[in-house]
């Protein structure tokens, strides 16, 4: 009869939303096998994994049964601990995608699913019940010495190991690692957590880092994300990473599930072997075989990580220098430099060390806040700035997103840093792949001109908007009188009407007319109208000189390289009067693209009744020095230039957009 052998070793394994335990574990089955299956030992050079194979008589070998290793291989068993969560599935619009029909067999086995919370903004409703039953499980049942999550259960297996360290290993004790597939660290850490009362203030005694994501923990963690995972993107699940040190990663081609072919278990047992056989290899002086290979199976990444490629690096020197050119008076560099240097093109630049970090401070200068009351309610009491560090893969990953203050949680709540940072998270999952931080900043501006921290109040229920009996709305932040029911827009943002619209293009009109209607005798060298008496009595030719101007990103560049046609590259040899080279401008989706001004040439019709010939009956029988279009209008030669974009304050000589010479 076969003697059953008793497991000691357990891991606890976390389903994820609208899942169950024995669900997720079903799919995790060639890993549940080979965890249960005796693996080779430790100290035997590796004789332990072929103990099975035939000896050189071709007998099998027996000598494993009397071998040390054989013994420590039963050791290696670990039992899966897949408990439900206590709250049931319930469809969240916010998280979940709605099908247009559902049938009765899908309503049936909603019914079934469970889950950890149920979301409310970034509060995780019954988030201390889960953590509660899970840490009675640990504690009344030995043997646990790890925790793997899968999504959801991803997430909470991150609480859980944020919850070991701040209590310096008292809550779920013994916790050796973590294992997290399609985990994501790109949201903030929920409102509530941790978790309040009882035994957590006991054993956290007011570790003020329970709460921090920028604190990296020391315990050994696997992520494990797909490639093709389109609800937690590789991206998202890189973000957790910061939160460790030195974590191991280990990708896949396939989607939102625990992967489990040969290579992706192997990659997992050898994961949980090295970090177990660590304490015991420094006892008995061996080394484990999993330890060595578990670098040719997972990548290791985190904060000791090399700095970008040159492509990366290239990029978001030219970002930091751009948004330091355009918010000069904002800016501040955080990351050590190396001096200058000067780049290809001669010019001096600042040579940045890697990870670069900067600061650009959002709240509006004292004056224009005392010169509009309305636009300083909506602002924090104090200075705020948003900090910006490039990781290695930026513009590729996500940059690290956080707000520099020195306000207290009376004068600047969580839930209101946390909603603007939610909102600058968005726009750079957006733009992903491209130099972000302009949109970024912009963001979180207009996130405070609208109101932002007044929405962030009600919607965590901490203030109501419905005005008292004396007309006053709030607490300690009033809305401004003309504003309800969270409609909310600075002065400086209200949208303008169609007449508005309306007038200012006739405006633009009107003075492209006037110019036009100068007789070309009254123009100078310059492209400026000259002064009366001031005709040298030469007549004069049509020289124009046209800037694009507009805000970043808005296509100059593109119109640019369209009506000047390409006719030189850019970096050519030739230049204009100011020194500037002319040539193709370099075009590209993001903002900042251009800096210095491109200079080119193009052809452009003349305005009807414009010409002396327009009277004409035989149009084309009169000489022009260019030609004429398709429609026989007279082609005039006009200087072209494309400036950089113009950013707000630029009527105060703020950037580089307005500084276009005529």
């Amino acid at each position: 009869m076969k003697t059953e052998v008793k497991v000691k070793r357990k891991i606890l394994i976390l389903h994820g939303d609208r899942q169950t335990g024995d669900l997720l574990v079903s799919r995790m089955a060639p890993l549940k096998r080979k965890l249960l299956k005796p693996r080779g030992g430790e100290c035997d050079d590796g004789n332990s994994k072929s103990s099975s194979k035939k000896s050189s008589k071709g007998k099998p070998s027996n000598s494993n049964k009397n071998s040390s290793a054989f013994g420590r291989s039963e050791e290696f068993k670990i039992e899966m601990v897949a408990p439900d969560g206590p709250f049931k599935w319930q469809f969240d619009p916010s998280v979940h995608v709605k099908k247009s029909e559902t049938t009765e067999e899908e309503e049936s086995e909603n019914a079934l699913m469970k889950t950890w919370w149920n979301r409310h903004g970034n509060e995780y409703g019954g988030l201390t019940d889960s953590l509660e039953m899970l840490l009675n499980i640990w504690n009344n049942d030995e043997g646990f010495e790890g925790v793997m999550g899968f999504s959801r259960g991803g997430r909470l297996a991150h609480l859980i190991a944020t919850l070991h360290q701040a209590s310096k290993g008292k809550l779920f004790q013994n916790l050796r690692y973590v294992i997290i597939a399609s985990g994501y660290g790109h949201v903030p850490m929920p409102e509530n957590f941790p978790p309040k009362g009882g035994i957590w203030d006991r054993f956290l005694d007011g570790n003020e880092h329970a709460h921090d994501s920028f604190v990296p923990m020391e315990i050994p963690s696997l992520h494990i994300m797909g490639n093709k995972d389109r609800l937690i993107t590789i991206e998202n699940s890189k973000a957790l990473l910061q939160s460790y040190i030195d974590p191991k990663i280990h990708e896949h081609d396939g989607g939102h599930h625990v992967p489990m072919r040969a290579v992706n278990t192997r990659t997992i047992l050898d994961f949980i072997d090295s970090v177990s056989s660590f304490a015991e290899g420094k006892e008995n002086g061996c080394t484990s075989a999993y330890s060595k290979s578990l670098s040719n199976n997972v990548s290791v990444e985190g904060p000791q990580r090399s700095g970008p490629n040159e492509e990366h690096a290239q990029t978001q020197r030219e970002e930091c220098d751009s948004i330091a050119m355009i918010f000069p008076d904002e800016f501040k560099l955080l990351s050590p430099t190396n001096g200058n240097t000067i780049n290809e093109f001669g010019e001096e630049q600042v040579d940045h060390k890697f990870p670069i970090s900067y600061a650009i401070q959002l709240r509006p200068p004292q004056d224009q806040l005392d010169s509009d009351p309305d636009c300083a309610k909506l602002w924090p009491v104090r200075d705020i700035a948003l900090k910006i560090e490039y990781t290695a893969e930026y513009p590729d990953s996500l940059p690290k997103f956080s707000l520099k203050h020195d306000m207290n949680l009376l004068e600047f709540k969580v839930c209101q840093e946390d909603s603007c940072l939610q909102v600058v998270n968005e726009v750079a999952e957006v733009e992903l792949g491209m130099p972000c931080i302009m949109s970024c900043i912009l963001r979180s501006r207009e996130f405070f001109e609208e109101g932002g921290l007044i929405i962030a109040l009600e919607n965590r229920g901490h203030v109501s908007l419905q005005k008292d009996s004396e007309g006053k709305k709030g607490n300690q932040m009033p809305l401004p009188d003309d504003v309800e029911n969270s409609k909310l827009v600075s002065s400086i943002l209200k949208p303008a009407s169609k007449d508005r619209i309306a007038t200012c293009i006739e405006e633009g009109l009107r003075i492209a007319y006037s110019i036009l209607d100068h007789k070309a005798s009254n123009i100078n060298d310059s492209g400026l109208f000259r002064e009366e008496g001031d005709f040298d009595g030469k007549g004069g030719s049509w020289k124009y000189t046209i800037g694009l101007v507009g805000k970043p990103s808005a296509g100059k560049s593109t119109f640019f390289n369209a009506a000047s046609g390409f006719a030189r590259q850019r970096g050519g040899d030739e230049v204009d009067k100011d020194g500037i080279a002319i040539g193709g401008a370099a075009m590209a989706p993001h903002p900042f693209t251009t800096i210095d001004p491109n200079v080119g040439f193009c052809l452009v019709p003349a305005p009807a009744g414009s010409c002396p010939e327009d009277d004409s009956n035989s149009v084309s029988a009169v000489a022009c020095t260019h030609g004429r279009d398709c429609y026989g209008r007279r082609l005039l030669p006009v200087i072209l230039k494309d400036v950089a974009g113009l950013v707000p304050g630029a009527y105060q000589g703020r950037g580089r957009g307005n500084k276009v010479r005529s």
